[in-house]
This record gives structure tokens, C-alpha cells and sequence, in this order.
């Protein structure tokens, strides 16, 4: 079996795209709350999630992210939704930096509830162009077909339990595909993500927050883990 052989049975067998049904309504959030939830770490701990998309600091894309989003009663964020983005990559950058965040849970009267939050994320870029030098060094290392290809940590099926429908999509019955390339890093994690087609209503975003919140097995070339770009199709099905 030559490589080329080998990097196409891989990414067949990468891109099994999961389904994700639809779950029983979910508990009201509140957005006026005795006790707002917070970033744990604060700010900081967010801003080192955010990772500059390549393609924006090529094109010198700058701006605030505003993202609409639940934070529930485990302290994380979903139904994450971009109010007003900027493009370039740069709303997933923002929705995968709040996706790998946790928080202080909301309460209202002593009880721990699930409160609807506005988020900007801003992205400058440097003075200089030493970081965007960088930058386009690092995506000559990144590779398309490899010996061995990246695999979720647990299979296809932990991306897909990762993945909450968004109530707008169940409301307006919406289904399809959600097409995200990205690099799976050396390391095993999702970085670069970018919708590349997409069927709205919030299913989009809860693609993007599935696969960055997973973990990958890195893929191989000369048994060497390297970057790896993919692209995943994540399929979004009611239940009857």
C-alpha cells in the first residue's frame, strides 16, 4: 500500500461524521443572577487559550468578537453563538478560547443556576511583524498527507459526545453538515479551526466547541509526530 493509500483509508476513517440528537429541553437560564459567574483565572487564563489565526495576521485582521453563550451549572460555556465577528478565522479562534475556559458557577438564591453571558474577545495584533514572520514559517510544517493520520482520543464517538445541539437549531428543526478544517498540532490538540460550510442557527459554533474541547492522537510522518491538517464533517440529526 503506497502513502497516498494509506493517508486516504486514514482520513476516511477520521472523517465518520458523528451525530448528535436532540436532548430534553434544557433548564431556564437567568441572566440577573445573585452571583455572576467569572472566569476561573481570570481573564488572563482565557486570553492564553487564544491562539492568532494564521490567515488573519497574514491579511492584518484586528477587532472584537462578541460572543452570546450559557455558562451552566458545571462551569462551562455552551450554546455559544458569534453576536458580531470579525472573519479570518478569528470567531472560531474566539469561540475555541472560550470553549476551553471554566468558570465560576452562577447562583441565584444559594442555588447554582445557568446564566446567559455576553463575551468581546479582542485580537491585536503585534507592532512589528516578527510574530506574523513566524507565523508563516510554522505553515510550511504543516502537513496534508501523512503516514499515519490524526484519531480522536476514544474514537469518533467522544467528538460526538462532546457535541450539544444548540436549542435554536432543535427550535427550527435545523440538520446538515458542519465542514471544519483545522490542524491537529503535534501536541494532539485542535488548533486553527475555521468553518469552512456551515447550516447556521448556532450548529456551527457547537462544532467548532465539540472539537476543541477533544483530544487527538497526533499523526506521524517517519514515525515523528507532526502538524496535521484535517477536515471533519460533523453531522447534526434530530432523533424522531
Amino acid at each position: 500500500m503506497t502513502m497516498l493509500h494509506r493517508a486516504l483509508f486514514a482520513t476516511t476513517l477520521l472523517l465518520l461524521a458523528p451525530r448528535a440528537y436532540a436532548q430534553e429541553p434544557p433548564t431556564p437560564e437567568i441572566e440577573v443572577v445573585d452571583e455572576m459567574p467569572t472566569i476561573v483565572g481570570g481573564v488572563e487564563a482565557l486570553q492564553q487559550q487564544i491562539r492568532y489565526p494564521r490567515e488573519a495576521r497574514r491579511e492584518g485582521t484586528e477587532g472584537r468578537v462578541f460572543l452570546q453563550f450559557i455558562v451552566n451549572t458545571d462551569g462551562l460555556a455552551e450554546d455559544i453563538r458569534v453576536a458580531r465577528g470579525i472573519g479570518d478565522g478569528v470567531d472560531e479562534a474566539a469561540i475555541v478560547a472560550l470553549a476551553r475556559s471554566t468558570f465560576t458557577l452562577g447562583r441565584h438564591q444559594g442555588q447554582p443556576v445557568e446564566v446567559q453571558m455576553m463575551l468581546p474577545i479582542t485580537f491585536r495584533l503585534a507592532a512589528d511583524a516578527t510574530e506574523a514572520s513566524s507565523a508563516d514559517q510554522e505553515e510550511a510544517k504543516v502537513f496534508e498527507i501523512v503516514e499515519q493520520f490524526p484519531e480522536p482520543v476514544g474514537g469518533i464517538e467522544a467528538v460526538a459526545a462532546r457535541i450539544h445541539y444548540p436549542e435554536e437549531a432543535r427550535r427550527t428543526a435545523t440538520e446538515g453538515r458542519v465542514f471544519v478544517t483545522f490542524i491537529v498540532n503535534s501536541e494532539g490538540e485542535a488548533e486553527q479551526l475555521q468553518v469552512m460550510r456551515g447550516i447556521g442557527h448556532g450548529c456551527d459554533e457547537a462544532a467548532v466547541t465539540a472539537i476543541a474541547r477533544s483530544s487527538f492522537n497526533p499523526g506521524r510522518q517517519h514515525g515523528e509526530p507532526v502538524d496535521v491538517r484535517i477536515t471533519l464533517p460533523v453531522t447534526f440529526r434530530l432523533s424522531n
